[in-house]
Parts: structure tokens; sequence; C-alpha cells
């Protein structure tokens, strides 16, 4: 939590300056944003106990931005004491969002796209759709330092596989969670780090949102996208992390690509990357089965989003060591003649079966499991959908 409480400290000073400059990515001109759907924080009334002084939050956005606008316009006051005759340290906004939790703010962030649409008279869809982002940042850019359990890490990855949430609400949370960041946040950062303590869920939410007929094409291009450079980077890195590769750099003084791994003389890995890669080269190859659905013969998928599996799959097909790479060959080319497969290398472990593009019925491949080489999550309490809205006394002044 510590590093949080860091990177929140330094977030702050620069978080007005980039609500500035939190412009969403152009979606294609005939996307249309949803407004007002129901969200997918789905959160039971509750009642504070009798005699209780606390107040009931109608609008947890309301909330937030009377927070933020306070904290905006408070008069300077001398810096406090952390402890020392001369060690200072001034007050920080995100002080006030103590009393709530990660929920809290994720109903927050809904709220605010649906404050930001319905101010829509005379502005146009890209105004109104930059005000969705920077009230999302507002909302959760201090969401990293107020969850309590695993219920609010759920919360915020369901945000990306909900259909029925505002577009650009999932593509601000998506944007945050991709692997490379031109200007990292606090939130970033921790959802980059979320993403392996908790890759169950959010390697569900990104399956999801990659793979489901009925997903918006531009969102399901960039979630396939993500889902794609979080996968590789997990494999360049277990294969930049081993002792025999980096000893190799050092002495050609050159770089070594993970792509040697698929050519003609592959260089040794010591036997623990080898299994590492392998296991995620197994999760590579059930990704590229999950999206190969959109190039069956049968699909009714959009053609940017058939594109753009063809893509990822030609990349991973020439350049991930996979436990069958003609597979995925004849998924992009079905007159592709069958060969006989090879003898499985020792540790790779066998590619589940893909979509048959030459069948008249659409078969959807095993999703990635347990054996996908990504660290196991964190075993957390199924009760509930999710917690009640939090009562608490909120600051004077609100």
């Amino acid at each position: 939590m510590r590093i949080y409480l860091a990177l929140a400290c330094a977030a702050c000073s620069a978080l007005a300056a980039t609500a500035q400059n939190a412009t969403p990515p152009p979606l294609s001109p005939t996307t249309l944003a949803p407004f007002n759907k129901r969200s997918g924080v789905e959160v039971p009334d509750s009642t504070p106990p009798a005699g209780s002084a606390a107040k009931i939050i109608v609008s947890y956005w309301d909330v937030v931005r009377d927070m933020m606008m306070r904290a905006k316009n408070m008069p300077p006051r001398p810096a406090r004491s952390a402890g020392r005759p001369g060690d200072l340290r001034p007050d920080y906004p995100f002080e006030e969002f103590r009393n709530l939790r990660g929920s809290d703010l994720v109903r927050a962030a809904h709220e605010g796209a649906i404050a930001a649409r319905r101010q829509k008279t005379g502005r146009p869809a890209e105004e109104i759709d930059r005000q969705v982002w920077e009230n999302a940042m507002m909302a959760l850019e201090f969401f990293p330092l107020v969850i309590r359990d695993d219920s609010d890490v759920r919360v915020i990855a369901k945000i990306i596989e909900n259909r029925d949430e505002d577009l650009e609400l999932r593509r601000f949370v998506l944007d945050k969670l991709a692997p490379v960041q031109k200007d990292p946040s606090s939130l970033s950062m921790f959802l980059n780090d979320a993403y392996t303590r908790y890759s169950g869920n959010f390697v569900k939410a990104l399956d999801t949102a990659s793979s489901h007929p009925l997903e918006n094409p531009q969102f399901q291009m960039e979630s396939m996208r993500v889902n794609y450079d979080r996968l590789m980077k997990r494999y360049n890195d277990a294969f930049a992390a081993d002792a025999k590769i980096a000893a190799l750099a050092k002495e050609t003084g050159q770089p070594v690509s993970s792509t040697a791994l698929v050519g003609e003389n592959p260089p040794e890995l010591e036997k623990a990357s080898r299994d590492k890669i392998n296991g995620i080269g197994l999760a590579l190859a059930s990704f590229a089965g999950l999206i190969a659905v959109h190039i069956d013969s049968n699909s009714a998928s959009d053609p940017a989003v058939k594109a753009e599996v063809r893509r990822i799959l030609e990349k991973i097909a020439a350049e991930v060591k996979v436990p069958d790479r003609e597979l995925i060959l004849r998924c992009l080319d079905p007159s592709r003649p069958v060969k006989e497969t090879p003898a499985t290398e020792e540790g790779l472990p066998a590619l589940p079966a893909m979509p048959d593009t030459g069948n008249d019925e659409m078969l959807m491949p095993a999703l990635p499991g347990a054996d996908s080489g990504l660290p196991i999550e964190p075993q957390v309490s199924q009760g509930g959908n999710q917690p009640p809205p939090t009562p608490v006394p909120l600051p004077s002044g609100l």
C-alpha cells in the first residue's frame, strides 16, 4: 500500500493538468456511445443502523466532484509536521477519500458518465466523450488508495466486460490497463499490478470483450490489442530474464529477440524459463483460438475486427513458440494442406482444439485456464453480488 500512497502523492500535483489532456482515442464515426444504460455496479440498498448520524449518499459522483473542487479551492495552509522538526508535508486531496471504498468510486465514475451525457445540448459528441473521460479520471484516480478487499478489484474489472456500461468509461479503464502508458498514473500502475495478482478477473474481462459477437467493433479491437500486448509482455519479460539469454546478449553486445525461439537455431534456456515461456505460449495459443472464431467462414464479425484478428494471428504464428503453429496457420488459410504434427518438445503442453473453419458449425475454443502460465489468482469470497453503499460522515461544507 505504501507504493500507492507514494504514487498518489505524485499524481495529485498533476491531476488537474492531466484532466485537460484526457482525450479519448477517436472512435469510428458510425459508433454510437450508449447513454444512461444500467450500470454493472449492482449495489443493493442499505439502511444505516438506527440512531446513526451517517448520511445516505444519493450520488457518489456529486460527493467526489465536491471533494475535488473543495480541495482545489481550499486556501493554502501551513504544512503539517510529519513528526520531526523541519520534516513537513502538505495535505493532499486524497485524504478526503479515506471514508470511501473502491466500489464507491466505481459507482461515482458510472454516475459521472451519466452526468456528462445529460449535458449534451449544443455539444459535439467528441466533447461529451472527453467529458466522460475527465469525470472517470476524477472519480477513479484515487481508487488504489481506498480498496478494502477483493470485491473492489472485481468491480473495476467488470467495467471492461459489461456491455451495458458507458462505452467511453469502459475505454477509459481499458486504456489504463494497457501495458505501455505514455503518462503513467496511480490508477494505471495499480492496474498493472492487479492484472498479475488478480489475473482471473482481468483475463476473463479481456477475453469476454475480445470474443463476444455483439461487442462494439472498435472496443473489441482495442480489447484484443490490450489482451495480446499483455500476454506478449509477459512472454518477452520471461525470455529477457533468463540467465543464458542475458549472458548471450552481454557476449554479443546486442539484445536478443524472443523471435529467436522460433528460428532454426533457437538459443538455450534455463529449465525454469523454458517452462514459464511454454506456459505463456500456451496462453497465447488459447487466445489465438478464442479470437479465431471471428474469421470463421460463418462469422458475421465486422470486417475491421476480422482484419485485426488476422494481424494478431499472423504475429503469433511468426513470433511465438506455440504448441502447434499449423493450427493457427490453417485458421488463417483453410486451404492449407494438413501436415503431420511434429513431435512435441519436452515440456511444451498440447494446444487446445481450435475452430474448424471448414465446418458449417461454429465452435467455441477452450478458454485459457489455470495452466496458462499466468499466476493463480488469490482465493476470494463469493458471497453476495456487490457490497452495499458505504454510509459515511460527509466532510463539513458538503
